[in-house]
């Protein structure tokens, strides 16, 4: 798959968007089921669940797909699938492109602790990152 959903200091605009720069062949605003929370290290963390998150559906020239993915699951704190040390998790979800409404599958990185997301962090209603304080208050 060559589709990446990306929902915060990856987006456009954000301060490590410059790591998607090289391999996107296109970037639209879209959207996915789930709740997003501003986390005070100045990150987001996305959790499935009711509600909406927006974001940047990025589609990825296929030669640079599997050297994204390890690149970015060391940004992620992805290890491996089931690792308690996992700090995302990264799932295949469908995202709905809101200019077209066509719906997607996408690799989506997924906050592992909810816990930790809902007693620490601040449940951004929008579901958007940029659109948000949360982006502000972190410098993206």
């Amino acid at each position: 798959m060559d589709r990446l959903f990306v929902y915060g200091t990856l987006r456009r605009g954000c301060r490590a968007h410059s790591m998607l720069a090289d391999v996107a062949r296109e970037i639209v605003t879209a959207e996915t089921p789930g709740q997003l929370y501003a986390l005070p290290e100045g990150y987001p963390a996305f959790l499935r669940g009711t509600g909406v998150v927006v974001g940047d559906l990025v589609s990825v020239r296929s030669s640079r797909v599997a050297a994204l993915l390890r690149e970015l699951d060391r940004f992620e704190g992805y290890f491996g699938p089931g690792l308690s040390a996992n700090i995302y998790t990264r799932e295949t979800l469908p995202v709905t492109v809101r200019e077209t409404g066509a719906t997607r599958e996408a690799h989506v990185y997924i906050y592992a602790n909810a816990a930790r997301a809902r007693t620490l962090g601040r449940r951004l209603d929008t579901g958007d990152w940029v659109g948000s304080r949360g982006a502000a208050a972190a410098g993206s």
